[in-house]
This record gives structure tokens, C-alpha cells and sequence, in this order.
């Protein structure tokens, strides 16, 4: 492969890595705001958010992995 498309991907990656590990701390942190009811936030609204984790946190980690091995 090409070192400078190697670079990208590399730089990609890491972008994506950090962005997923942002999304989980800030989502645990929304979460943790929540069960303390610091968060002006309703129920309805919660569980949108809990499912917008499920669905996000599989997705994201199946696309780093894609990435890696390079397929």
C-alpha cells in the first residue's frame, strides 16, 4: 500500500478511536447526570438516548476493527 495512504489511514483511525472513546466517556457522563437527577431530562428522552448507545457503540467498533484489518 501506499505510505501516504498508509498515513491517512493511520491518522483516520485514530481520529475514529478518539471519537469513539469520547462518545462513550460523554454518554456515561449523560447517564450519570441522569440516575443522579442533575439533568434536566425526561425519561422518554433518556431511553432515546440509551438506545442511541447501544446502537452507536457496536457500529463504531466494528467499523475501527474494518479499518485495521485493512479490508
Amino acid at each position: 500500500m501506499n505510505p501516504l495512504l498508509t498515513a491517512i489511514k493511520n491518522q483516520i483511525t485514530r481520529l475514529g478511536s478518539t471519537l469513539l472513546f469520547g462518545g462513550v466517556f460523554l454518554t456515561t457522563w449523560v447517564f450519570r447526570k441522569i440516575t443522579r437527577r442533575q439533568a434536566g431530562i425526561s425519561f422518554n428522552a433518556a431511553l432515546i438516548l440509551l438506545l442511541v448507545a447501544i446502537l452507536l457503540v457496536p457500529f463504531a467498533m466494528n467499523y475501527t476493527a474494518h479499518l485495521l484489518a485493512g479490508n
